[in-house]
């Protein structure tokens, strides 16, 4: 009877090891464990949503910073609450032409993540006919190479007056920086907004040790 009975629990522990493993594909057992034991798992290397700002700011020591060119008193690029019942914080871009308006990262470490992949949400409200004097370029440069641009608009982004979110193709190298452009015609009305920057990369499988 004990032989029996010990049989029955031993069963039993064996199928709900199997439930609880059904529950809990190898994927998810594996995302909820700390980055370094999760080779191949996506990471977010970093963020700006702008959330921890203040309205007015042009730059963040060590994450980011802005920079214009071009006259005009009504030059704004900087950091703004759209909505006012629940404020959300964006990077806000408008300016008189000629004007150009530049956000930069600082240098992001690449050196422990793989197939980097830049993704920014844009938004739009251009009505300027002909709109040739408004655009939008997104870049990145790696390493000491020169600027890449991976998107690029003229005038308005559809659907208009609506975030879209923008990603980058894959990117190597041991550092990256992030780069936005952004002209306007109209300081009064025209604008970009931007929020949610995000570098995510991919953690590298070990490297096999060499059997001896």
């Amino acid at each position: 009877m004990l032989t029996a009975w010990f049989c029955l629990m031993k069963r039993k522990l064996y199928f709900a090891m199997l439930v609880h493993l059904s529950l809990f594909p190898p994927a998810v057992l594996c995302a909820g464990s700390p980055p370094s034991d999760c080779p191949g798992q996506t990471e977010i290397i970093f963020r700006e949503d702008f959330q921890s700002c203040v309205i007015g700011q042009t730059n963040r020591p060590g994450y980011w910073t802005t920079s214009t060119e071009g006259p005009g008193k009504n030059i704004r690029w900087e950091v703004a609450s759209m909505g006012a019942l629940e404020p959300v914080m964006v990077l806000l871009a408008r300016g008189d032409h000629p004007w150009r308006g530049e956000w930069r990262s600082e240098p992001i470490d690449l050196s422990s993540s793989g197939d980097a992949e830049i993704s920014i949400e844009v938004y739009s409200d251009i009505y300027s006919k002909p709109d040739d004097n408004c655009y939008v370029h997104l870049f990145y440069q790696t390493d000491t190479g020169d600027p890449v641009v991976w998107f690029s608009q003229t005038g308005d982004i559809y659907p208009r007056q609506t975030f879209v979110r923008k990603s980058s193709p894959l990117i190597d190298g041991k550092s990256l920086t992030v780069i936005i452009r952004v002209s306007t015609e109209l300081a009064m009305g025209e604008e970009y907004l931007f929020r949610d920057i995000r570098v995510t990369g991919t953690r590298p499988d070990p490297t096999p040790v060499p059997e001896e």
